[in-house]
């Protein structure tokens, strides 16, 4: 298993404690005990969680670009230093590379991340403000979970596309020209990413992950 999925994996886990952190202080703060709050105070508490969930986002997704970046041009290029890799990688992933990224359709979600956080927002809002009209305070707090669990949903899907695209990105600046795709090989591996193991693409045309939560990952092809 390469270092930057358990790398990846730590930084979910906490992420996940900060999200949850930030959505029970937003509970605090809207104070269910006197539940009819203002339409307005509503939405500008949307609009702060939503903004601290997405600063905390893109720090991590940033740091996790950058070392899958590195060690996938050090797999391709294992003789190159490892402060010319760092400088390279500073300059590959940014936040504009991120940007773009989270700009883009996803295939596999079928969503645009960052209008997909946008639409989440909306809702959480709008069961708020639905919630606290009829005084149904249980509902209000089944709001909050059912938007942090969404959240969580997308932050997972999208540290599985930051560390594709890093890795793609990376062996192509390294001169990588064809990638391998590899499965898990274990009993947990659907038919189509079976399918899959062991092919051979030009990195320019790796398909797109199959499904939600992909292990799949790909390989640099340099004896070919």
């Amino acid at each position: 298993m390469r270092n930057w999925y358990a790398v990846g994996d730590r930084k979910l886990k906490a992420l996940i404690v900060a999200i949850t952190r930030i959505f029970k202080k937003s509970r605090l703060t809207l104070n269910f005990d006197q539940i009819n709050q203002p339409v307005r105070t509503i939405q500008a508490e949307s609009k702060r969680v939503y903004k601290l969930l997405a600063e905390k986002n893109r720090d991590a997704f940033l740091d996790l670009g950058l070392l899958v970046y590195m060690e996938a041009y050090a797999e391709a290029k294992p003789n190159i230093p490892k402060s010319e890799i760092l400088t390279k990688s500073k300059k590959a992933i940014s936040g504009k590379w991120l940007d773009g990224l989270q700009s883009e359709y996803n295939p596999v979600t079928k969503y645009v991340y960052v209008t997909e956080a946008e639409r989440k927002r909306a809702r959480f809002f709008e069961s708020l403000v639905a919630d606290a009209e009829s005084k149904q305070r249980r509902e209000m707090e089944n709001d909050y979970r059912a938007a942090e669990n969404a959240w969580i949903r997308q932050t997972r899907q999208a540290m599985i596309d930051i560390e594709d695209r890093a890795a793609v990105t990376a062996y192509k600046d390294a001169g990588v020209h064809k990638v391998r795709w590899i499965s898990q090989q274990d009993d947990k591996v659907c038919k189509e990413c079976g399918r899959l193991d062991g092919l051979i693409f030009a990195i320019d045309a790796v398909p797109d992950k199959p499904h939600y939560n992909c292990r799949c990952t790909i390989e640099p092809v340099t004896d070919e």
